[in-house]
């Protein structure tokens, strides 16, 4: 005899499954994050914060009895803040791309976790994290008297922000070419550090040789520090400042970037 369907079974089959918040996903990674890299002891989470701080904060005390070079208002102290807390975002990102995919890979196997996002978590942080250091450091020297209010906000945050759309195309890049290659894996850190000199994190494009500029101008980075300080000093030149420019350097990364992650897909998820 044949038995009856359960009621359940037969819901179970007929009703779809509610749609998932992505967003609840990437809150989820970070959080993963954070415990995974600072624990929950001593400070735990506040070290996202503290670990730039204080390295951003060592880095400006360094500079801040030179003479200002570049401007009226454009003193060592914010000079190398902006430069400092704009450059860790790709730093300690990139550095952080070998190795991503296979530290994180359990976690692919939740449907509704992809490699977008858990490479979106980890640069979101990042992101946040420097605009918190950014705000602070620079709170802290305007009533020291060291630095003035950003002259132009938005072109400041808008540089931040290419900067991490800009790092999250190169960590996809990064990501996906060291995946179970050791040979790649091992060039990341060598090129994040080689990236330093060419950057413009420490210096101003106008203050180059022209043989030198011409040629470094057609990079997105050092257009990403010159569009910061034009957001911060008001004498800032905006001769440099190309955000579109950037904007198609950014979407061209990130494409290649996917175009690689889709590729290794059969690798990550096999």
């Amino acid at each position: 005899m044949k038995q009856p369907r359960s009621r359940t079974t037969a819901f179970a089959r007929t009703t779809p499954s509610p749609p998932i918040n992505q967003g609840r996903v990437l809150h989820a990674l970070i959080l993963r994050e954070l415990h995974t890299r600072y624990g929950r002891e001593n400070l735990g989470f506040l070290w996202v914060i503290g670990e730039p701080l204080i390295l951003a904060t060592v880095i400006t005390l360094l500079h801040l009895n030179e003479p200002t070079r570049y401007g009226n208002d454009i003193a060592p102290a914010p000079f190398a803040i902006i430069g400092y807390t704009v450059f860790i975002i790709f730093r300690n990102t990139f550095n952080r791309a070998e190795g991503a995919i296979e530290t994180n890979q359990s976690l692919l196997y939740h449907r509704s976790v992809t490699i977008l996002d858990i490479l979106t978590a980890r640069i979101g942080m990042e992101v946040i994290s420097c605009f918190a250091v950014t705000a602070i450091l620079l709170t802290v020297f305007v009533f020291a008297g060291f630095a003035s209010p950003p002259a132009r906000p938005l072109y400041l945050i808008t540089a931040s922000m290419l900067m991490g759309w800009m790092t999250f195309g190169l960590t996809l890049i990064a990501s996906a070419l060291s995946y179970r290659n050791e040979i790649v894996s091992r060039q990341v850190h060598v090129l994040s550090y080689l990236s330093i000199p060419v950057s413009g994190a420490f210096y101003t494009l106008s203050g180059l040789p022209p043989s030198f500029r011409d040629k470094l101008q057609w990079f997105p980075m050092p257009l990403i520090f010159e569009q910061a300080r034009y957001g911060q000093f008001r004498s800032a030149s905006p001769d440099f400042v190309s955000p579109w420019y950037v904007s198609a350097w950014c979407a061209g990364l990130t494409y290649l970037g996917l175009v690689l992650t889709r590729r290794i897909r059969s690798k990550v998820y096999g």
